[in-house]
């Protein structure tokens, strides 16, 4: 009977030591659901968020938001098709619609970040979300053209753009923002071009020095709407533009492989 007692009493101390065991993991799990979620409450006092390249796919649902809106040319007035819209500091985006309109899921308190060919960059700070107009200026971009010697030779070559690459929900892209170029050899064809005409311009002309011009490359090729940003010289300045005019082989400006118009600048020197 003494045995049975004692063996008794040792099955319920082990009972209890499993009851106690279970309880306390159950308190652990408890504390650590629980405890983070205090601390965020609590002002200036925030969850850790971890910066990764899919940042936004690991945003909660509670803290995006729907942005859509319409893009436009401040100059023209006219809707953007095609222009990029992407969250700064991620690879998540989207592009404009054929009426400059855009719909996209970002976080709140966000930047958005819009570009096109041709248009200065713009930034958007986001809060809660909503419906947004967004007007791009143009720009103007100035064409770097290699030096070439007396001699008809390249002393220095250009360097192309980096592409960018956008994620978006379903896919990925590439921002394709492609600058006017020159179809015979890209710049350094056509700095060799304009070393040739101006040396052709100064074996009859005493007149000597640098002609910094604008103009505009339209969807179709046609170079237009010229104007001087620097030059001495009522002489120079129009045979810079008669010899802007004279070349053939440009190729335009494209957002997303669609021609574009796009203003330039560019240095026409006579020595």
């Amino acid at each position: 009977m003494a045995f049975f007692r004692r063996y008794m009493s040792r099955r319920q101390g082990i009972g209890l030591y499993r009851i106690k065991r279970i309880a306390l993991i159950i308190a652990v799990l408890l504390f650590l659901f629980t405890v983070p979620n205090c601390f965020a409450s609590l002002p200036g006092v925030s969850s850790p968020r971890f910066d990764t390249s899919d940042s936004l796919r690991q945003t909660s649902r509670k803290n995006m938001t729907m942005v859509t809106g319409r893009i436009f040319s401040l100059n023209k007035d006219l809707p953007l098709p095609w222009a990029n819209v992407f969250v700064q500091g991620t690879n998540e985006g989207t592009f404009s619609d054929e009426e400059g309109g855009f719909s996209l899921q970002v976080p709140k308190n966000t930047t958005l970040v819009i570009s096109h060919v041709g248009y200065l960059t713009t930034r958007i700070k986001i809060g809660l979300g909503g419906d947004y107009e967004i007007k791009l200026r143009q720009g103007v971009f100035h064409i770097p053209l290699p030096v070439v010697s007396e001699e008809n030779r390249l002393k220095s070559s250009i360097t192309r753009s980096p592409k960018r690459t956008v994620r978006t929900s379903n896919d990925e892209y590439e921002i394709l923002e492609q600058m006017p170029n020159f179809v015979y050899g890209g710049f350094a064809g056509l700095a060799l071009d304009i070393k040739q005409k101006t040396l052709a311009y100064t074996e009859d002309s005493a007149e000597r020095g640098r002609v910094n011009l604008g103009f505009t490359i339209s969807a179709t090729t046609d170079v237009t709407d010229f104007y001087i940003l620097q030059g001495n010289s009522p002489e120079l300045n129009a045979a810079a533009e008669s010899i802007i005019r004279r070349i053939r082989g440009w190729i335009p400006g494209k957002q997303r492989g669609k021609p574009v118009d796009v203003r330039v600048s560019m240095v026409v020197v006579f020595e």
